[in-house]
């Protein structure tokens, strides 16, 4: 029953309490407010308007108590439906089935119906309730309360029943039935037949209950029952498996026992046959005997030699008896020596076991401990090296020391000298950058890219393409059915591509035209529009910076080896990063970790780089006009790594690790040098335009301390040149394969046709790289792919990149006519043989590699092992250029570089596989021997720290040189500058004088 009806019930109670009878014209039930069950009156009397209107200020105060406590339950419980209660047939309509607990009871809990009687009662006498009750309504009342007090003792069971149980729902209905069950009986609201119905249906809601609940409890208590009877079943059953494993092992115990006892059963019945066919044999001899004595009786007649025969015979009869007897005695003592051999050697084999596994523990033991030895005696062996150096370091320390303290009183005196230098100095080096002092390196001679010099290199020509190259190549012939197999264009032995007799300029192609345009290098920075300065902090800071940047992207490009399929980052950004984190040591000239406080003014370092290459002296040097070119992007990755190996191969190693590369602005090398280079780098120039090449290099080289140099900056560029031309021919080839692969009917080109062109252009690309670039492109192009959409997009992902094939120094082996390495011919071919003969010895752990990589399902981790491990088998005959110019025993290091990898994955994939546990003794040994895979890289660590620090000392003692000749030619341009000066004052009073004696005369 809702807040509102029970506040219209108390507004009547009000009126019948004025003893004024209201006037009710009609009455209705009005559905819109409470579903059906409301009646409103239509007519009131105006006389009774003052009760009327105190009942409804009572009614909005019950209103707001009521729903205070309706909000208070609300948080505590969550409503509970009822079910659903017969309609009664009166003029009073019963609640719907979907009320819900709160709103049909009116909170049992909260509001007592004691004082809701209270309130029924207020302001009224009994004489009053006597003529507003009779008779029938009393009797309904007194009725309704014996009902209910039966139902009290139906509540009170129920709650000894749940008094134990976890059922607080039921609890709450419980409650909300007996409040309700009071409400009937107590409410002014409700006539005696509606209040005997309404708490009939108490009782029975009631009994229902009760009956729920007595099933419900008796229901869980079977569950209890028949959990605890499954519990010890289960523990039966765990007791029954562990005995049927107990009586399994002994089972297996007895089967061992059984087949040793079989073998030894075998081995003594081999022995008893043996016996017997010697006791035949003896039989035999003794029939032979007995035959041959018969004869001579036969032949005997006289009586006397019969008797002595018959008693020889006799005797022999006995022995034979005797012997038969003596050797049954000796088979049964040989039957229990046996049996009794057969049990001590049953027992050393079981101690014998016991014996080998301890000392097989022993063994792994010893090894363990004989490598830690060792590890222990090579690192003393290298601690007392370090002792001894740091001994002489520490005495050179002394030494300096000792210097320092001389020098520093001089220090004092030459400082304020020192400052008025440098002032000069500094001014000196802005007039250098201005142009305005011309130096010794600027005597160089420019060489434009018109300069006959490069005409050899743009020389060569491109050939077209045959035809050919898309039809299906021969079939070949399976030689076990003599038959002919054809061989499709889709394969991998798929025609490769030929070249015609026509021949193709490649001077008009225009590859600045064939990339993506992005922003440059220059437009990172917001420039404003003053001019901007700055002060280089040594003389050839951008050449040594530049140099620095090479040699780092240099080894960027051999982390990304051919196995690992990485591809480098773009030069530009390569370098923004770089200058933000590295920068080159003014004191060692070699690169080093910019320091973290200035890492915020990055930006201004990478601004000073952009203004130092915006100099007009840089469009006059080769070296600084290639790097703005590969900065702008002019020049592309695949360029880039080709001019770092060639710059590589013709420093042998990283330019900084050179004096002349630190400390000088143009570097110089040695011309024969340069011309090894040419021939191992430009083959496909032919030795005419090649000799012709050197020749004109020749005339521009430079003799330095007897010798022919030549700028390294120039020889690099003649080398990218020769790319780059290459490069164009490439795109020609492209073209021509474009323009001769099949169509499809709607213009487009099939992935099968294109397969066969990323083929031809490079035999080892990989599938995913080939289906790649196809999906790519094809969405590039909206379907339509074209030669110079595949150029530009082989250019963006580095296509070019990985199907470089760049030649080292190194050449293949030389062989002995047994087809081995000859070790005679070089201390390298030597250690190379040495490296083959390691790993013949161990091809079966190499087959147990190769055969985890196929079970990974990997293809890049498959293809590189395979590859590199052909190259370990073919004697290291096979042509470098597959591996990127690496040296030889680098590939080896590289194959077991990849077996590293796969232990990791491994260990990572299968960590819960009971067979990657290994015992302790193991981990150990792995713990301790990857470090000891790198104790050479670690000692070589060592001696280029113990180089850089010498050098470091010898570039102070040179500094202290020149510092000592600084100061001297400083006092000597004093006295000049105060000659000068005084000269000055001289010819300056010398005029004065002769200007006033002038005026004199006149």
């Amino acid at each position: 029953m809702s807040k509102e009806v029970k506040a219209d019930f108390l507004a009547i109670q009000g009126l019948l309490k004025s003893k004024s009878k209201p006037v009710i014209e009609h009455t209705t039930l009005s559905r819109d407010r409470y579903n059906g069950c409301r009646s409103t009156s239509t007519g009131i009397s105006s006389s009774n308007q003052d009760l009327f209107f105190q009942a409804k200020l009572e009614r909005d105060s019950f209103n707001k108590s009521a729903t205070l406590s309706f909000r208070e339950q609300n948080l505590k419980r969550k409503p509970v439906k009822l079910e659903k209660m017969q309609n009664s047939q009166n003029n009073h309509s019963s609640p719907s089935p979907d009320f819900t607990a709160h709103s049909f009871l009116l909170q049992p809990k909260t509001v007592d119906p004691g004082d809701l009687y209270k309130i029924n009662m207020r302001k009224s006498s009994i004489d009053q309730l006597i003529d507003l009750n009779p008779a029938d309504e009393i009797i309904a009342k007194e009725e309704a309360k014996s009902e209910f007090l039966k139902n009290c003792q139906k509540f009170d069971k129920i709650k000894k029943l749940l008094s134990n149980q976890d059922l607080r729902y039921f609890e709450d209905f419980i409650a909300g039935l007996e409040a309700s069950g009071k409400i009937f009986c107590e409410c002014e609201w409700l006539n005696g037949k509606g209040r005997v119905e309404a708490v009939n249906t108490v009782s029975h809601l009631v009994a229902l209950v009760l009956k729920a609940v007595s099933d419900l409890i008796e229901k869980k208590n079977k569950d209890k029952t028949m959990i605890e009877t499954l519990k010890s079943e289960n523990e039966v059953l765990a007791s029954e498996n562990n005995r049927m494993k107990d009586l399994q092992n002994k089972l297996e115990y007895t089967s061992s026992k059984l087949q040793k006892l079989e073998s030894s059963r075998h081995e003594f019945s081999n022995s008893i046959g043996q016996t017997q066919r010697l006791a035949e044999i003896e039989k035999e001899k003794l029939v032979e005997k007995n035959s041959i004595l018969e004869k001579y009786i036969g032949e005997l007649k006289d009586v006397t030699k019969i008797d002595s025969l018959n008693s020889e015979l006799e005797k022999y009869k006995e022995n034979y008896q005797k012997m038969i007897k003596e050797y049954q005695a000796f088979k049964r003592d040989k039957e229990s020596k046996l049996y009794r051999m057969q049990l001590e050697i049953g027992e050393l084999r079981s101690s014998l076991q016991k014996n080998s596994s301890s000392i097989e523990t022993y063994d792994t033991q010893k090894k363990v401990l004989e490598e830690r030895a060792y590890v222990v005696e090579l690192k003393n062996r290298s601690l007392m090296e370090k002792l001894s150096e740091y001994r002489e370091r520490v005495a050179m320390l002394y030494e300096d020391c000792l210097r320092f303290v001389v020098y520093r009183d001089l220090y004092t005196k030459l400082e304020e000298q020192f400052n008025t230098m440098r002032l000069k100095y500094n001014q000196l080096e802005l007039n250098i950058i201005a142009g305005n002092v011309t130096l010794a390196t600027d005597g160089v001679i420019w060489v434009s890219l018109e300069d006959p010099l490069f005409d050899p290199v743009r020389g060569f020509l491109a050939k077209g393409v045959d035809p050919k190259v898309f039809e299906p190549p021969a079939p070949r012939k399976d030689k076990r059915t003599n038959t002919e197999v054809p061989v499709y264009a889709h394969t991998r032995h798929a025609r490769t591509v030929t070249y015609s007799e026509t021949q193709l300029d490649p001077s008009f192609v225009n590859l600045s035209k064939l990339k993506l345009q992005k922003p440059g290098y220059a437009s990172l920075f917001e420039i404003g529009d003053k001019a901007a300065s700055f002060e280089l902090p040594f003389t050839n800071w951008l050449e040594i910076t530049m140099r620095g940047i090479y040699d780092s992207k240099y080894n960027e490009h051999i982390f990304c080896s051919f196995e690992s399929g990485r591809t480098p980052s773009k030069f530009p950004e390569f370098v923004y990063c770089w200058i933000g984190r590295f920068t080159i040591d003014p004191g060692a000239r070699q690169v080093r970790e910019l320091e973290w406080w200035k890492r915020e003014s990055s930006d201004k370092l990478r601004l000073e780089l952009l203004l130092a290459l915006k100099h007009e002296k840089a469009k006059k040097v080769w070296e600084i006009h290639t790097f703005v070119e590969f900065l702008n992007e002019d020049l592309m990755l695949d360029e880039l790594a080709f001019f770092l190996h060639c710059r590589f191969l013709l420093f042998k190693g990283p330019q900084l690790m050179i004096t002349s590369g630190r400390f000088s602005a143009l570097h110089f090398v040695a011309l024969d040098h340069v011309f090894e280079i040419i021939d191992r780098v430009m083959e496909k120039i032919s030795p005419k335009d090649r000799s012709e090449l050197k020749s004109q290099l020749q005339s521009k080289a430079r003799n330095k301390n007897g010798s022919l140099t030549l700028d390294a900056g120039l020889a690099l560029r003649i080398m990218l040149e020769y790319y780059i031309r290459e490069k164009k021919c490439k795109y020609l080839v492209i073209k021509g394969l474009f323009n001769l692969a099949p169509k499809k009917p709607d213009g487009g080109l099939a992935f099968q046709t294109f397969r066969i062109i990323c083929l031809n252009l490079d035999p080892e690309a990989s599938e995913s790289l080939i289906v790649k670039m196809y999906r790519d492109l094809w969405a590039f192009g909206n379907g339509q792919i074209n030669h110079d959409n595949f150029f530009v997009y082989a250019n963006e992902n580095g296509f070019f990149f990985h199907s470089l094939r760049l030649k080292g120094n190194e050449d293949p082996l030389p062989l002995t006519p047994y087809n081995e390495i000859d070790e005679k011919a070089s201390d390298y071919a030597k250690r190379m043989r040495e490296t083959f003969n390691t790993y013949a010895h161990l091809k079966q752990p190499t087959a147990l590699i190769r055969e985890a990589l196929r079970s990974l399902g990997v293809i890049d981790l498959l293809d590189n092992f395979v590859k590199l491990e052909e190259l370990v088998k073919n004697k290291y005959q096979e042509p470098l250029e597959n591996y990127r110019g690496m040296n030889l025993l680098d590939t080896y290091k590289h194959l077991w570089n990849l077996a590293i990898q796969l232990q990791i994955i491994f260990e990572q994939v299968y960590s819960f596989s009971p067979a990657m546990q290994g015992s302790e003794e193991i981990k150990d040994l792995e713990i301790i021997s990857l470090p000891r895979a790198c104790e050479g890289f670690i000692e070589k660590l060592h001696k280029i720290t113990l180089q850089k620090l010498t050098t470091i000392v010898a570039i102070r003692k040179i500094q202290r040189n020149w510092k000592d000749k600084a100061r001297k030619s400083l006092s000597i341009a004093a006295t000049v500058f105060k000659g000068i000066a005084l000269l000055k004052r001289g010819l300056k009073h010398h005029k004065n004088q002769s200007s006033t004696h002038s005026q004199n005369s006149t």
